[in-house]
Parts: C-alpha cells; sequence; structure tokens
C-alpha cells in the first residue's frame, strides 16, 4: 500500500540529485542488480534512477522488481524508478507470470 501511495504521489517529471547513477534495462536481472549496487554503491549512499524494463527475461524478476520497490519505499529520495512507454502494459502482461514465478518459488 505504501509503495502503491509513493509512486502515485509522484509526477510524471521527476528532479534526481547529483550526482546519480543511471540503470538502464535490468529485465528481472537479479544478480546483475546486486552486483550495480556492489559497484556503485548502496542506497542511500548513491544517488540511482533506473530506466525501466525491470522485469522479463531473467529468472529473478519477482525478487528484482520487490527489491527495487522496497529500495523505493525505504529512500524514495535518492532512487527514482522511471515508468517506460509500455510499463503499464508489460505489468499487465506480466502479473500471470509473477504470479507463476511466486508459486514456484514458494509453493502451491
Amino acid at each position: 500500500m505504501k509503495a502503491r501511495d509513493i509512486l502515485a504521489s509522484e509526477s510524471n517529471v521527476q528532479e534526481v540529485k547529483c550526482p546519480v547513477t543511471i540503470c538502464g534495462d535490468v529485465h528481472g536481472q537479479f544478480h546483475d542488480l546486486m552486483e550495480l549496487f556492489k559497484i556503485g554503491g548502496k542506497s542511500p549512499d548513491t544517488n540511482y534512477l533506473f530506466m525501466g524494463d525491470y522485469v522479463d527475461r531473467g529468472y529473478h524478476s519477482v525478487e528484482t522488481v520487490t527489491l527495487l520497490v522496497s529500495l523505493k519505499v525505504s529512500y524514495c529520495c535518492v532512487l527514482c524508478i522511471c515508468c517506460c512507454l509500455n510499463f503499464k502494459r508489460l505489468l499487465c502482461m506480466h502479473f500471470n507470470i509473477v504470479f507463476v514465478n511466486c508459486s514456484n518459488c514458494i509453493g502451491n
């Protein structure tokens, strides 16, 4: 609920504090995301701008988007999550995939 409120309250144009580490498509690559934080620095010590495409392709889409949203809730001033043009469409398509992935992770 808090994550939804934070994301819904933000405007389409975000002010980003410099210096900032700009990150492209993550595509559910959780281990790459962890390596990025290892190299770039952990929040809140480093400002991050994530450009979109957080899920699909990788085997850890659920973990990737959960970590990013959790960090956004914890450090909303230093972590900016942008939505690409097809984010809503992709999100709707992936809800079923996320449900299946969650079921596979925790069992039926």
